[in-house]
């Protein structure tokens, strides 16, 4: 990056492709950006196309890929072309998720949300469930709440779709009034549940300690039979990863 605020997007393009096997969706927006600048609008145009067909690129990408189509002055319309484009993507993206499905007996629990009323985790079996474990403290639990936030949104109609917040390793003795007032600022209408504290030993969570969670943000998608379908820890880096990861997830949950 440095280098590319130098002007000397050649030199760029090598150290980017060093990086290439760690990086994410923003290192490979960039490193499309760093080809065509310095001077392969070809390769940049492959290099893109493959990225996309892998669902492994970004909006800032997909505008680049565009441009650089266009400029090719081909006799296929762009539009025409992205929808196949698309279509790869969500079948790679579709397949790479399917590979890490698992099928393990989801832990019951039963706890109160901010209304004071009982979640049984039993009452919402025959739906998809997204378990959410997180706190006020953890930095990337917050940076995925846009994204987590959008896609409640998306399933807001579908009574088969539910999403639970269970707020976790939180000591704090005015926990309560800090998710209230966390939600409050943010503008979030999140279904939080309050984890609770083990009786023997007040600094261990029970449900989180249930489901073998070892960092926050950690998700879990449950099938509508009752079991984890996936186990998702940390946070993808954009809204629209968040949703889109979501999406994969949730479509191969509900299907048999």
């Amino acid at each position: 990056m440095i280098l590319h605020h130098k002007g000397n997007d050649k030199e760029a393009v090598i150290y980017q492709e060093k990086a290439l096997s760690a990086a994410d969706e923003e290192g490979n927006d960039r490193y499309v950006m760093y080809l065509e600048l310095a001077g392969d609008p070809e390769k940049a145009f492959k290099v893109a196309d493959a990225y996309l067909k892998e669902g492994k690129g970004t909006e800032a990408m997909r505008t680049r890929f565009q441009k650089l189509y266009e400029k090719k002055n081909l006799a296929v319309p762009f539009g025409t072309y992205i929808l196949d484009v698309d279509r790869a993507a969500v079948a790679n993206m579709r397949a790479a998720w399917a590979k890490k499905m698992i099928n393990l007996p989801a832990p019951a629990f039963s706890l109160k949300n901010l209304k004071g009323e009982s979640i049984s985790l039993a009452s919402l079996k025959g739906k998809v469930v997204i378990l959410d474990y997180w706190a006020t403290w953890c930095g990337p639990c917050v940076a995925s709440f846009p994204g987590m936030q959008k896609a409640q949104e998306k399933y807001a109609t579908d009574k088969n779709v539910v999403f639970l917040f269970v707020n976790s390793w939180q000591r704090e003795d005015n926990r309560e009034q800090l998710v209230r007032d966390f939600l409050t600022e943010k503008k979030y209408d999140f279904n939080v549940l309050f984890d609770t504290k083990n009786k023997e030993n007040p600094e261990i969570f029970d449900v989180i300690s249930a489901y073998n969670v070892s960092g926050i943000p950690t998700k879990f998608i449950i099938g509508p039979d009752g079991n984890i379908k996936f186990k998702a820890t940390g946070f993808s880096g954009s809204a629209e990863g968040v949703v889109e990861e979501l999406d994969q997830m949730i479509s191969l949950a509900k299907s048999k």
